[in-house]
């Protein structure tokens, strides 16, 4: 259990972490096209301004929008391996303990060829005598 277990958690939770850092840089990339695009048209004229408006407020909008695609597919990602790795260590700790207690009581083998247990005094003196 101890040498497999770190092998199945093995990066499950960096998908979160790149999760929360893609939403993060789809807002960064938002807040940098909006700052663009309002500098642009503080010189532009006014004919142009419209345009330079909604050119840069969609640019900055396509940057949330991929920012924020990639985290759900690493959310969800995130989900799915980490339900599977849950089921996994389950099933490995429910087979930790099926062989602890087999290799407790002796094996399969073990049980069915012991001995029977020799009588006891009392069994002698209960048994009716030929």
């Amino acid at each position: 259990m101890t040498d497999t277990l770190p092998e199945v958690k093995t990066r499950i939770g960096a998908l979160w972490s790149l999760a929360n850092i893609c939403t993060l840089i789809g807002l960064l990339g938002t807040i940098t096209g909006l700052i663009a695009t309002f500098a642009s048209i503080g010189d532009a004229n006014p004919a142009d301004r419209q345009k330079k408006l909604s050119d840069g407020i969609s640019q900055a909008m396509y940057n949330t929008a991929f920012g924020l695609t990639i985290a759900l597919i690493c959310m969800v990602g995130h989900l799915l391996l980490s339900a599977a790795m849950k089921k996994v260590v389950a099933d490995l700790e429910a087979f930790s303990l099926r062989f602890e207690n087999l290799l407790a009581d002796g094996g399969p083998v073990a049980v069915q060829s012991r001995a029977p247990a020799a009588p006891t005094e009392d069994e002698h003196e209960t048994a009716p005598s030929a």
